[in-house]
């Protein structure tokens, strides 16, 4: 069990060179992309970790029905190969004025893949995020 721990570790540190080419000015995110979509990977995120996290798939200047679900068909086409993940836990309405966005759960590796086989479908823009913890800070 410990060396297949080692293994994802450094599966994880070798992905995280691939996709991240800079980081944030504040120092608190890792930046990059996959394809034409910008990747935001937050430091204090679950997924800079290397474990599972939850990821907001989003384009600020909307989109079509047709394109998230064309997104959101390959998240579930990804999921359908074994790993069970990722799981999409909501979507937006674009066509009823509401956001167009997924918000999904996965692995970096996960969300990567499915993100590269829908390229065609992913309008330029889009940003992958990580969630991660807020807080306001103190006055």
């Amino acid at each position: 069990a410990r060396g297949s721990s080692l293994l994802h570790s450094l599966s994880h540190k070798l992905r995280m060179r691939q996709l991240i080419t800079t980081e944030s000015e504040d120092g608190k995110a890792l930046l990059g992309s996959i394809g034409n979509a910008k990747l935001i990977i937050h430091k204090n995120s679950k997924v800079a970790q290397g474990e599972e996290g939850v990821f907001v798939i989003e384009n600020p200047h909307g989109c079509s029905d047709e394109v998230l679900a064309g997104i959101e068909q390959h998240l579930v086409s990804i999921s359908g190969q074994g790993s069970g993940h990722p799981v999409v836990l909501a979507h937006g309405d674009p066509k009823a004025g509401g956001l167009c966005g997924l918000v999904a759960q996965g692995t970096l590796d996960d969300i990567t893949a499915a993100m590269s086989e829908a390229a065609d479908v992913i309008p330029a823009d889009t940003v992958v995020e990580t969630d991660h913890d807020m807080s306001v800070p103190d006055e």
